[in-house]
């Protein structure tokens, strides 16, 4: 759906996000030849979505798009706590990450506003990372 790639957008082509990302996957390229090389990898990450069409869209119609997959999203939880019951299944464990990835975007962006701003999906990534990722106990 578009939500993944209005992510990968969002993290790959904005370049106030891409500055954060680039140090965080990259980093550890040596810097003389870590320019070269991450323009190259942008370029095709660019080029792909492109291809598929999401960075063709302007940001607003990109997020008319985007809402319309948080609004199936929000009628297929209705009133449970994950997608198909009370108990997370592998649905939730490929949709709560991308749901936290744009909650977590470094810079402020319609994207990542439209996420913040719905309780009831922020709900839903705060019961996934409980269920499905609990910080080990000591």
């Amino acid at each position: 759906g578009s939500i993944g790639l209005a992510q990968a957008h969002d993290r790959w082509l904005r370049d106030d996000n891409w500055e954060v990302f680039r140090e965080l996957f990259f980093g550890d390229i040596p810097a003389l030849i870590r320019g070269p090389i991450t323009k190259r990898i942008r370029k095709g990450v660019r080029n792909g979505l492109m291809a598929q069409g999401i960075a063709r869209f302007s940001e607003s119609d990109r997020l008319l798009r985007v809402g319309a997959d948080f609004n199936a999203i929000q009628t297929t939880l209705g009133d449970k706590p994950f997608l198909f019951g009370d108990a997370p299944t592998l649905a939730d464990a490929a949709t709560v990450p991308v749901f936290d990835m744009i909650s977590t975007l470094p810079n402020d962006s319609g994207l990542r506003r439209l996420m913040r701003e719905n309780d009831t999906l922020m709900g839903y990534v705060d019961r996934g990372r409980r269920a499905m990722y609990p910080r080990e106990q000591i």
